[in-house]
C-alpha cells in the first residue's frame, strides 16, 4: 500500500469517527457541546429575523462573525438543523485537506 493510500485511509477513518461521534452525541473534547449551545442562540435569532438577529448579535459573547450566523441560520431554514451540523462537519474536515493540497502545488520543492 502506498503512503498516499495509507494517509487517505487514516484521514477517512478519523473522518468517520467524527461522523459517528456527532451521530451518537459524544463530546470527548468537553467543549464542543458548550460551543454549539452558545452559537445556537445566535443562529436561532437570525432564523427568526435578520434585524432581530443583528440586535441580538450586539451581545458581547458572540463567538463568530455575524455572516456565519446569517449563513447558518438561513441554510438551516432550508436544510434543517441536523443536516447543517453534518454539512458543517464535512466542510470543516475538508478545509485542511484542500489547504494542504493547494500549498503542496504552490511550493513544489519544499519538504512537507
Amino acid at each position: 500500500m502506498s503512503i498516499f493510500n495509507k494517509k487517505l485511509s487514516l484521514f477517512f477513518f478519523f473522518f468517520l469517527s467524527l461522523i459517528f461521534s456527532l451521530y451518537f452525541g459524544e463530546d470527548s473534547s468537553g467543549g464542543g457541546q458548550h460551543d454549539y449551545l452558545e452559537a445556537e442562540k445566535f443562529i436561532e435569532a437570525f432564523k427568526q429575523d435578520f434585524f432581530f438577529g443583528i440586535n441580538f448579535f450586539s451581545n458581547p459573547h458572540a463567538l463568530h462573525l455575524p455572516t456565519f450566523y446569517i449563513l447558518i441560520g438561513n441554510l438551516s431554514k432550508i436544510l434543517g438543523d441536523d443536516s447543517i451540523r453534518y454539512l458543517y462537519l464535512i466542510i470543516s474536515s475538508l478545509i485542511p485537506l484542500v489547504l494542504y493540497s493547494a500549498l503542496k502545488k504552490k511550493f513544489i520543492n519544499v519538504n512537507n
